[in-house]
């Protein structure tokens, strides 16, 4: 069994203070929607590599909107008006990645180039 928690902080998971994400039953099975224990192992292993390129993401703002990273996925979020979050790209921007650099960068259809991380190497 895998289980993943929604911590904001590594504190939080040692203080036992959040809530489960997802748990897996991995299940040897053809059927639509099982999971393997390779495919559950896979993703997390990809969700922990991409909250270490968040904790070391340089600061960047995107149409006024500060982005930050959620800690348990590592995907991006961008603070809107009022003080939420939203995991939704600014309007006119696009998350590409770069294997020449090997980085994530943010374009916008006047070819502008924003880096949203740094580079592997």
């Amino acid at each position: 069994m895998i289980v993943q928690f929604r911590a904001t902080d590594v504190d939080q998971i040692r203080r036992s203070q959040c809530p489960v994400d997802c748990m897996v039953v991995p299940r040897n099975s053809d059927q639509p929607g099982h999971c393997s224990m390779q495919y559950a192992l896979y993703r997390l292993l990809i969700q922990g590599f991409r909250r270490c390129l968040g904790l070391h993401a340089p600061p960047l703002t995107l149409a006024g909107y500060p982005r930050s990273f959620v800690y348990f996925s590592g995907r991006p979020q961008f603070m809107v008006h009022g003080g939420g979050f939203v995991e939704s790209y600014p309007v006119g921007y696009e998350r590409k990645y770069s294997s020449e650099y090997g980085a994530w960068y943010w374009t916008s259809g006047n070819n502008d180039v924003l880096w949203d991380t740094r580079a592997l190497g």
